[in-house]
C-alpha cells in the first residue's frame, strides 16, 4: 500500500451476496450504498470501490490482490451472506496482511449476525439497526458516509494541520464529551471502537 499511501487515497473491498438484493426495496438501499460510495470517490475521499464475490476454493488471483490491496473491507450483512460461509470464508483468510486498514459490518440487511465473525469488526450503523428498516435511510447514509470518511482520516491522519490546531481539536472534543457525558456513542467516536488493524510492513 505504500504507493497509494503517498496520495493518500482509499480503496475499499466490498463482500455482499446477491441473494440479499432480490426484492425491489433491497436494490433500492443497494443502490444508494453504491451512490454514496461514488459520492466518496468524487470528492476525492476514496480512490475507489469493488464489490466482488469471493468464491471458495479456488478464488482469482486478481481478486485477491485487490482485496489485499484495500485499505477499508466492508462485509455487507444481511441473512442470505450469513446463511452462506462459502461467500465470506477466503475473504476472511485473505485480509490484508500488512499495512493500515479497516474492516466493517454493514449491516444493510436483516439477519442474525451476533456470534458471527462479522460481530468483531466496526458495525454501522451503530444503533445496529439494518438499513432498510429506517424510517430515513438517508440518515443511515449520511452516518455511513460520515464513518468512511473519519476511517479515512483514522488510516491517513492529516498532517498539514499545526501541532496548536491538533491540540484546540483535542481540547474542543475533551469539552464536548464532558458536557454530552450522558449521551449515547456517536459515529465520532467510530475510529476507537476497535481501531485501525496494523500490521508489519510489506
Amino acid at each position: 500500500m505504500s504507493e497509494k499511501a503517498g496520495a493518500n487515497k482509499i480503496e475499499i473491498f466490498i463482500s455482499s451476496a446477491d441473494g440479499d438484493r432480490r426484492t425491489h426495496s433491497r436494490r433500492e438501499v443497494w443502490k444508494q450504498l453504491t451512490d454514496c460510495l461514488n459520492a466518496l470517490r468524487a470528492e476525492g475521499v476514496i480512490q475507489g470501490w469493488i464489490n466482488r464475490a469471493v468464491e471458495a476454493g479456488a478464488p482469482e488471483a486478481e481478486t485477491l490482490e485487490r482485496l489485499k490491496q484495500s485499505e477499508i473491507v466492508i462485509f455487507v450483512i444481511g441473512q442470505n451472506y450469513l446463511d452462506h460461509p462459502e461467500r465470506y470464508r477466503e475473504v476472511l483468510k485473505n485480509l490484508p496482511g500488512c499495512g493500515r486498514y479497516l474492516v466493517f459490518s454493514l449491516l444493510l440487511y436483516p439477519g442474525v449476525w451476533k456470534n458471527s465473525p462479522f460481530e468483531r469488526f466496526n458495525l454501522l450503523p451503530l444503533n445496529e439497526a439494518p438499513v432498510i428498516e429506517w424510517g430515513n435511510v438517508d440518515e443511515a447514509f449520511d452516518e455511513i458516509k460520515k464513518a468512511f470518511k473519519q476511517a479515512r482520516q483514522a488510516i491517513y491522519p492529516d498532517k498539514s494541520k499545526s501541532r496548536r490546531e491538533i491540540e484546540d481539536d483535542a481540547h474542543q472534543q475533551e469539552s464536548q464529551s464532558s458536557e454530552q457525558a450522558d449521551i449515547p456513542e456517536t459515529v465520532d467516536d467510530m475510529p476507537s471502537v476497535r481501531g485501525i488493524i496494523e500490521k508489519s510492513p510489506c
